[in-house]
């Protein structure tokens, strides 16, 4: 694969990378537009943390994915109990980082809501050393029905001017209860366990999704991340008080903003900036794995990681458990791995889906061209950011047959539509046009596609193909 300069998010990635070998500190954008969800659900999705939300006027309490419950503390127990966001009182001025909420006819007098991403308030709970966070979602209720005032999305992207309010609306609507479920069933499991553990119950529970509350606890014990981080303490600070190395230094610092630029959290304006602790990752990363060092792509997915464990040593252990034995070959000089996987899709697809690859080959469009990105980012800023985490909820306890399941269905779902192209041209645009839409956003639905469309790919037969374009690619030199 050639390597030209870096590009913006948006476009294809070209890697530009550096051998291996000081933090570094984006504009806050808070608007919110306010939109009615239909609504009788008891239950509300706090994506950007694991403390519950005040809610007004009708006093409840509810905790991320959880049930509705009374809001006096007494109630709830000690652990689950959290910060008073409601109404000034005697115990002190409400948090200047919340702002006032819009009011329906008749509603009593606002009280302040949960600071939206970007906030000072939200940001740096965030990374104060652990998963403390508030929402970035403002979410009321009343009469009966939710408001989300939200151009962002719950991890802080802005959402696209022509964003389909009611199609999300109609989606997660069903999605929340099947959230709340879910979450039900892992604080059982989890329940008087430290750490996650391999098993067939938990890669059933997995498929299913893992609620936001426990994903970075999952990640960490299914990868094996846990296990390295605990072999091994203080060696990530250990890493960013390391030798210097400018060339990798600036590397990472190019693409500083590049990374997430429609993301309020990785501004330069924002405070604290995330863009210091991805800085922070992506270094001791390039100072641990010398054979790789820093390739661009690698900035998209450790910023996806920093946003769901809100903790920088969790996040370069989990990018280390990615790009050292989940992925390997994918980020290395020669990307072996990374187009050792490409070719084995393309024969896949050449079994499973043949006019597909007849089109393909009739054209002369290579596999590199048009799946490139979903697999040297993962998907992430493909698919919607629910749906992608969804599939590194499976990626992380599967490994990487789980991106072939991904693209299969992709490619299968749209066969029809693939199959109209007239063009080289037309072929790359139809690939682009597959990873939007409806069946996409749905990704609940879209996860039991992945296990069921392709139908039966064991492991073995990866290898096998693998093996083979392996082989192929070192004999074309």
């Amino acid at each position: 694969m050639s390597r030209v300069p870096a590009q913006s998010p948006h476009t294809a990635p070209q890697m530009s990378r550096v051998p291996a070998q000081s933090p570094h500190t984006a504009d806050d954008s808070s608007h919110c537009g306010a939109q009615k969800l239909s609504a009788e659900s008891r239950f509300i999705a706090q994506p950007y943390g694991s403390a519950g939300c005040e809610l007004a006027p009708g006093r409840f309490r509810t905790r991320v994915f959880g049930k509705r419950q009374p809001r006096s503390p007494a109630s709830a127990p000690e652990e689950e109990q959290t910060p008073e966001l409601g109404p000034p009182s005697a115990s002190g001025p409400p948090d200047p980082a919340l702002g006032p909420i819009p009011r329906l006819p008749g509603t009593p007098a606002p009280i302040p809501r949960p600071a939206l991403a970007g906030a000072p308030a939200a940001q740096g709970a965030a990374l104060e050393g652990g998963r403390r966070s508030r929402s970035c979602c403002s979410v009321e209720l009343y009469s009966g029905a939710f408001l989300l005032c939200c151009r962002l999305d719950p991890y802080g992207f802005e959402r696209p001017e022509d964003f389909d309010y009611a199609a999300y609306e109609e989606f997660f609507s069903t999605y929340l209860v099947i959230l709340t479920r879910r979450a039900i069933k892992w604080s059982k499991l989890l329940k008087g366990s430290s750490r996650v553990q391999t098993s067939m119950t938990v890669k059933r529970y997995i498929r299913k999704g893992v609620p936001l509350e426990h994903r970075a606890r999952v990640w960490m014990g299914v990868s094996g991340a846990q296990a390295q981080m605990d072999r091994n303490p203080g060696y990530y600070h250990r890493l960013l008080q390391g030798e210097r190395n400018d060339s990798l230094e600036e590397a990472i610092r190019t693409d500083m903003n590049r990374t997430f630029p429609d993301n309020v959290n990785f501004r330069r304006g924002a405070d604290p900036c995330l863009q210091k602790t991805l800085y922070n990752v992506l270094l001791a990363h390039g100072r641990h794995n010398r054979g790789v060092g820093y390739c661009q792509g690698m900035n998209f997915i450790a910023g996806y990681l920093i946003l769901i464990t809100k903790n920088e040593e969790e996040s370069f252990w989990l990018l280390d458990a990615l790009v050292g034995r989940i992925l390997p070959d994918y980020y290395s000089p020669a990307m072996l791995g990374l187009k050792t996987d490409q070719e084995v899709l393309g024969e896949l697809v050449r079994t499973k889906l043949p006019a597909v690859a007849a089109l393909m080959d009739g054209h002369g469009v290579l596999w590199t061209l048009v799946v490139s990105r979903w697999f040297i980012c993962l998907f992430v800023d493909i698919l919607p950011v629910e749906t992608v985490l969804r599939i590194w909820d499976c990626l992380f306890n599967e490994g990487s047959k789980i991106i072939f399941r991904v693209a299969l269905t992709l490619i299968k779902q749209h066969q029809a539509f693939i199959l109209e192209a007239t063009s080289f041209a037309d072929v790359c645009e139809k690939f682009k046009e597959i990873t939007r839409g409806r069946f996409v956003t749905e990704c609940h639905t879209f996860m039991q596609k992945i296990f069921s469309e392709p139908g039966s790919l064991p492991m073995t037969t990866i290898t096998r193909l693998r093996e083979r374009c392996r082989a192929k690619l070192l004999a074309q030199g």
